[in-house]
């Protein structure tokens, strides 16, 4: 039996997904073709039998290992490996979804300054507890916050095209009025499905479920659940670049309310559209490795909702129409089925959740 595109371990018929060679990822006739081209990282050992397919996993130079174009299965992989496996460590986003489906591992740690509205929408944090009622926010009005998360994330495949995952953040908060803190945020949770692939791209439609963990009063959390549908794009264009793009749609559940103005929360859009090009590879006869420069684009447009002017400008203020963008760029470095990465966003707009964020990031697919 063919192995799993997606992940290790899960086998499908050949009539499921086809297997390598059907999608392209053994270049059976020596083709020139772009995505399938053998390439400066591979030697003859490297790419393999053809005759052979996918084999049992063992490494290349075997007769049973995947060749190595631009492709993402035709790649050079530890023993063991799969495509889909090697290529979620390797995708190279820190800010955009990643739309490969596999089993990985995943930890974060983020540093972001000055948000001057934290409640605006209840993205963030809750309606400013200073409103009384059921607002779930800090009981101060604030000036400006800077926070810190940890957040590991783990996802399974349960089939070829369909993963689970969840996300268990830790924040830590300073704002300026208010004391600082830490704990627990908003737990995450949701599912990931294919709804088309080929050797060299991904389109994955994704939901995410937002549930109300954190401490609320504490700016911990929302204080609200929250779904998020989107669709996330993955796409080889040659061997060193990869593209990237998602759309996703943040809906609160919340009942937060401002009297003669309707709902603190709102519904949120959100776009990204990034890469990253290889600047070194450093592949060997056995394991893929690069270094890549990312490159990021990340805007929210919030349709409707509120915000509190905060303590130099205590005034309701609507959040409709508020549009942020961001910059992000960074450095990923990838061997095999891990890799880490660095990066650097700032606001690009008045409006912002933060003008600064820093990011490290480790994967690791297994």
């Amino acid at each position: 039996p063919s192995q799993s595109y997606f992940s290790p371990g899960i086998s499908t018929t050949p009539g499921a997904y086809g297997s390598l060679s059907d999608r392209g990822a053994i270049n059976q006739q020596g083709s020139p073709n772009v995505l399938n081209a053998p390439s400066a990282m591979g030697t003859p050992a490297t790419q393999g039998n053809v005759g052979s397919g996918v084999g049992s996993g063992s490494s290349a130079g075997t007769g049973s290992g995947a060749s190595s174009g631009g492709g993402f299965g035709n790649i050079s992989l530890t023993s063991g490996s799969s495509p889909g496996s090697s290529f979620a460590a390797m995708a190279p986003g820190t800010y955009i979804d990643n739309a490969i489906i596999a089993n990985m591992f995943r930890y974060r740690f983020d540093a972001a300054y000055n948000n001057p509205l934290p409640d605006r929408a209840e993205f963030f944090y809750g309606q400013c507890g200073c409103f009384g009622g059921n607002a779930p926010g800090p009981l101060q009005p604030e000036r400006s916050v800077d926070y810190q998360e940890f957040t590991p994330y783990l996802e399974r495949a349960i089939s070829p095209g369909l993963s689970l995952f969840a996300e268990a953040p830790v924040r830590f908060i300073n704002p300026d009025i208010n004391d600082n803190t830490g704990g627990m945020g908003d737990l995450n949770f949701g599912f990931k499905g294919s709804l088309y692939h080929t050797d060299s791209q991904f389109l994955t439609a994704q939901l995410r479920v937002y549930a109300p963990t954190g401490d609320a009063d504490r700016g911990l959390g929302t204080g609200h659940a929250s779904l998020e549908p989107g669709v996330l794009y993955l796409g080889r264009v040659n061997d060193r670049l990869v593209t990237q793009g998602e759309f996703r749609v943040w809906i609160p559940l919340s009942d937060s309310q401002v009297a003669g103005r309707g709902n603190f929360a709102g519904t949120i859009l959100r776009a990204g559209l990034g890469g990253g090009y290889d600047l070194l590879n450093l592949d060997t006869h056995s394991q893929r490795r690069r270094l890549t420069g990312t490159f990021e684009t990340v805007a929210w447009y919030i349709t409707d909702g509120l915000a509190f002017g905060g303590i130099d400008n205590p005034v309701v203020l609507d959040a409709d129409n508020d549009t942020i963008v961001n910059l992000k760029t960074g450095l990923r470095y990838s061997a095999g089925r891990q890799s880490i990465a660095s990066s650097y966003g700032f606001a690009v707009t008045g409006d912002r959740w933060y003008s600064d964020i820093m990011r490290l990031e480790y994967r690791y697919a297994y």
